[in-house]
């Protein structure tokens, strides 16, 4: 089996990234309950680890509603540390 350069890969990533980004376009386009879109499971999970696989992240302080779940995380986080200090001192 012949190994395909760099180029080639490079090609074929480029093509990936189109067709998911237009996959999920169409559909969210289509469909306004967007957890009712017609992407089956099985495709999202392949989208999922395309994106894993390539490193892409998001940073929180650039979007607003990342800013907004990271301020909601760490107040869970700050009510459950004090939570679970009140019990461990209750039952020693």
């Amino acid at each position: 089996m012949s190994r395909g350069s760099e180029t080639d890969i490079g090609v074929m990533h480029g093509r990936l990234t189109q067709y998911y980004n237009k996959r999920l376009e169409t559909e969210l386009a289509d469909d306004v309950d967007e957890l009712a879109i017609g992407i089956s499971p099985a495709e999202l999970t392949a989208m999922n680890n395309f994106i894993k696989q390539n490193g892409v992240t998001c940073i929180a302080e650039e979007d607003a509603g990342m800013s907004e779940l990271k301020d909601r995380l760490a107040n869970k986080r700050k009510h459950g540390k004090a939570k679970l200090k009140a019990v461990t001192s209750i039952t020693g």
